[in-house]
């Protein structure tokens, strides 16, 4: 009885491990899907305006925090500086789902990840083209990382904040999709 026991114990163990590994480097943080494609590149200094709705009221402060998320990296790229109003560009969209995650999960390397997707639009508001939709595309974003800090064996990024992790990586395909071919 006890050596079965033993070699159940094993089994279980290798089978963990092995997930484990196979789940391992492989993280992605966030994919998009386009709908309309941009027809050319967005001339550089645009001034874009972000405006983000909630799909549903419970997602209205995940809404607000992807604005600022979004206003920060455009405003850290040498193409475009966010406004708070009277950009020539805009760009709307919806907060379709948020998921914040499970930081106990996440401690113990069982998921827990926290996920977004956003539906947007970027659309011109100057020269003559007022209302022309540019681009139309979904981004997803997730707080997952294909690398993990531990300190005396214990993972650390439950303590990560993994909603935000998860609006900044769907915040990257945004500049990724908007930023001129060349510089990707």
């Amino acid at each position: 009885m006890k050596r079965s026991l033993r070699h159940g114990r094993a089994r279980v163990v290798f089978v963990l491990s092995l997930s484990f590994l196979a789940g391992t480097g492989c993280a992605s943080t966030g994919d998009i899907k386009v709908q309309q494609p941009l027809e050319s590149s967005i001339a550089d200094d645009s001034s874009i305006q972000v405006q983000i709705k909630g799909g549903t009221e419970d997602l209205h402060a995940f809404a607000l925090d992807l604005i600022k998320v979004l206003n920060a990296q455009l405003g850290e790229t040498d193409h475009f500086k966010p406004v708070s109003g009277g950009g020539n560009l805009l760009l709307r969209g919806t907060l379709v789902s948020h998921n914040a995650g499970n930081p106990l999960l996440r401690a113990a390397d069982l998921g827990g990840e926290a996920k977004c997707r956003v539906e947007l639009e970027l659309v011109e508001t100057g020269n003559g083209e007022a209302g022309k939709v540019l681009t139309r595309f979904t981004v997803t974003g997730n707080s997952s990382r294909s690398s993990t800090t531990t300190i005396a064996g214990f993972n650390t990024s439950w303590m990560d904040n993994l909603s935000n992790r998860a609006l900044v990586a769907a915040g990257e395909q945004v500049i990724k999709h908007l930023m001129p071919k060349e510089d990707n």
